[in-house]
């Protein structure tokens, strides 16, 4: 059974470790196990993935000074791997965000966005964390386009070498947060469902947990609106969140109370028992 996962580590994580496990029969095939980093590049929203499987069947193009926002390995270049998504018996997208974060015709990986130019830049020079802050945390992220574009223009105003390299400021005036409604991410969800003839299923964000153990995510309509659009498409809906109530959020998450510990036997039975029923339909 050949597995494609399409999403961020969550997932990807608990099929690498079902098909290290020789004791599962029909074996468990990791679908992008040919690329070199032995699963597919990490992607959170549902345009981001379908960027990647016209970038990785050579349909698009994404210029490397684009690349370094969109994959950890800013060199990923997907000659010949085309197939690894074509082999699939099954695809998993894991539908983290409804948030695209958009520069002209490409997707942003908010991880990449905040590791290779928040980050540097807030460290290089402390004065911008702030307005940085402002842009990323309070605009981007959270869909709101006044709140980027004010810090965006207080950012052009400042007067730094790093500020004013044109690659950066591009960025700051051009990128853009928006939340999906309902009606674009079923329109969306069919979009990605239709590049594959493979059987296609959907996998529900886990919730962040507080210490208390109370469960939350954002934005609050998201996890609603995604059952409603799995619903109306007819795919079938994985929510791990069950797990996290069976077992507790300190024996099934990692001290962030959101990431899977890694081989935590809750997740791994419970994705292999959704990927057979899915194999089945």
């Amino acid at each position: 059974m050949n597995v494609l996962v399409i999403g961020a580590c969550n997932v990807n994580d608990s099929i690498y470790s079902l098909a290290r496990d020789e004791s599962i029969q029909p074996p468990i095939v990791a679908g992008a196990g040919k690329m070199s980093s032995g699963h597919t590049p990490y992607v959170h929203s549902v345009q981001e993935a379908i960027q990647l499987v016209r970038y990785v069947r050579e349909a698009i193009d994404i210029p490397k000074n684009v690349r370094r926002y969109v994959f950890t390995d800013q060199d990923f270049f997907p000659r010949g791997l085309g197939s690894a998504f074509d082999e699939a018996d099954i695809v998993l997208f894991e539908f983290s965000t409804p948030l695209e974060i958009e520069f002209g015709a490409y997707r942003l990986n908010r991880n990449e966005l905040q590791r290779r130019l928040i980050i540097p830049l807030s460290k290089a020079v402390p004065s911008l964390a702030r307005p940085l802050g402002e842009w990323f945390h309070d605009g981007i992220l959270k869909g709101n386009p006044e709140r980027t574009a004010a810090a965006a223009r207080e950012l052009a105003g400042l007067q730094h070498d790093l500020v004013d390299a044109p690659e950066w400021r591009e960025l700051f005036c051009r990128v853009r947060g928006r939340l999906l409604n309902k009606a674009e991410i079923v329109d969306f969800l069919h979009q990605l469902r239709t590049m594959f003839d493979a059987r296609f299923a959907v996998v529900k964000p886990s919730l962040r947990y507080t210490p208390d153990g109370r469960g939350w995510g954002w934005p609050l309509a998201f996890m609603d609106q995604l059952e409603d659009a799995c619903s109306e498409l007819g795919l079938p809906l994985l929510d791990f969140d069950g797990v996290v109530r069976r077992y507790g959020p300190e024996a099934a998450l990692m001290p962030d109370l959101y990431h899977h510990k890694p081989g935590f036997t809750g997740f791994l039975d419970e994705i292999l028992r959704f990927t057979r029923e899915v194999a089945l339909k």
